[in-house]
């Protein structure tokens, strides 16, 4: 079978390499966006909602030893409202002095400040709902727990 137009063969590349590059860039897109890092925080979006967030972790570039959680985050275009602070996320962040949750967060997650011994103050909102088992411990130096009405 002879092809009589090199036209229409050209035109047919390049429509699946277009194709094959959209696709690439709309996973490359959702997959970074269920983990993301903003400000020395690191964030996963809360499934199946793709408008909250919760505090997974913290890295080395977390320069402040006062810590305000943000009520939201903005990444990649998309804003994201912070709901739950997760699972061991500041677990032995030794330089934390204090730390200030927002009335966007509901939960508190297990051992999540655990081991951070320096940490003096931390301000809770009303929002929170459940604080889970050991949140706090071992941090010896916590002297001041405020829980606005």
């Amino acid at each position: 079978m002879k092809i009589k137009s090199k036209p229409f063969v050209i035109s047919i590349i390049v429509a699946l390499v277009v194709l094959i590059a959209a696709v690439a860039i709309f996973v490359h897109i959702s997959m970074s966006t269920t983990d993301f890092e903003v400000d020395g925080l690191k964030y996963k979006v809360n499934p199946p909602d793709t408008k909250t967030c919760t505090v997974v972790s913290y890295t080395n570039n977390l320069k402040d030893k006062s810590l305000i959680i943000p009520k939201t985050v903005t990444y990649l275009g998309r804003r994201f409202t912070v709901t739950n602070i997760g699972k061991k996320t500041f677990r032995g962040c030794e330089s934390l002095t204090s730390v200030n949750i927002p009335n966007s967060v509901t939960s508190i997650g297990d051992h999540a400040f655990s081991h951070c011994k320096s940490l003096t103050y931390i301000n809770i909102s009303n929002s929170v709902t459940r604080i889970n088992e050991g949140a706090f411990w071992n941090c010896m130096s916590l002297t001041s727990v405020a829980i606005p009405n």
